[in-house]
């Protein structure tokens, strides 16, 4: 995985939930981030189609629950 793209995620994720980046990692999840609810998802979502100029297959948004879950649809999005 690349260390870039998930660096990327989490500060996009900072951003979609307004909260300190130190708070996100790849192991982060919807268990783990109170700001990841339905809502919070959907903010995340369209922060990372701005943040990285790709739109999420509605397959793919329901399959990324976790940082790293996000990390890997952005590689296989991006062909990496």
């Amino acid at each position: 995985m690349q260390e870039e793209i998930c660096s990327r995620v989490c500060r996009s994720a900072a951003s979609a939930w307004k909260i300190d980046q130190t708070q996100i990692n790849k192991d982060s999840s919807m268990d783990t981030i109170t700001q990841w609810d339905s809502l919070g998802h959907l903010k995340l979502i369209m922060t990372l189609e701005k943040d990285f100029g790709l739109i999420f297959h509605p397959k793919d948004t329901v399959r990324m629950r976790s940082i790293e879950k996000i990390c890997q649809v952005i590689e296989a999005a991006k062909g990496n």
